[in-house]
C-alpha cells in the first residue's frame, strides 16, 4: 500500500492510518538498507576484480621479459673468458644486474631446482641422462616464481637410474 493510498482513502481511522505510514516507513528503509548493502557488494566485487586485472597484466608484462633475460644470461654464458674485463662487458653485467633487481623489487625470484628431486609442477622435463632418478641434472632456460605463483616453468634435464 502507498502513502498516497493512506492518505486519500477517507475510511480508515486516523490510528491504522498511522500503522500504515509505519509499515510503509519500515519497508521503506529495508529497502533502503538493501540498496546500500548491494552498491557495498558491488565495490567490493569491482575491488576484487581490479585487483585481479592487475596481477594478470603484471604476469603477463613479467612473463614477456623474461625471454629478454634469457637472452642476456645467454650472451653471458657465450662470453670469452679473454673479454671478461673489457669495460663494456662490466657495462653489460650491469644491465644484468639492473635486470634482476627489477624483478626481485616485484617479487620474481628464480627458482633453485638444479641437484633437487624433480617438482612437475616447477619443471618441464626436455631431456633426461644418466643421473640419479628424477633429479634435475641440468636447468636449459630458468623458471620463476612471482610471489608464490609459477610465473614459468623452468625447462630441465633430468636424471633416470640406467635399466
Amino acid at each position: 500500500m502507498s502513502w498516497y493510498t493512506v492518505f486519500v482513502s477517507k475510511q480508515q481511522k486516523p490510528k491504522q492510518a498511522h500503522h500504515d505510514l509505519q509499515a510503509e516507513l519500515e519497508r521503506f528503509k529495508d529497502l533502503a538498507a538493501r540498496a546500500q548493502a548491494d552498491v557495498q557488494n558491488m565495490r567490493a566485487r569491482l575491488e576484487r576484480e581490479g585487483q585481479e586485472h592487475r596481477k594478470h597484466a603484471l604476469q603477463e608484462a613479467l612473463r614477456h621479459f623474461l625471454p629478454v633475460v634469457d637472452f642476456f644470461q645467454r650472451a653471458q654464458k657465450a662470453l670469452p673468458d679473454h673479454l671478461k674485463d673489457h669495460e663494456w662487458v662490466k657495462g653489460f653485467s650491469s644491465a644484468m644486474l639492473a635486470q634482476e633487481q627489477f624483478l626481485a623489487s616485484w617479487g620474481v625470484k628464480r627458482m633453485d631446482v638444479c641437484g633437487k628431486p624433480l617438482d612437475p609442477e616447477k619443471c618441464e622435463v626436455l631431456a633426461t641422462g644418466k643421473g640419479k632418478n628424477n633429479i634435475v641434472l641440468e636447468v636449459f632456460e630458468d623458471g620463476y616464481m612471482l610471489h608464490d605463483r609459477i610465473l614459468r616453468p623452468a625447462k630441465v634435464k633430468v636424471g633416470q637410474d640406467e635399466a
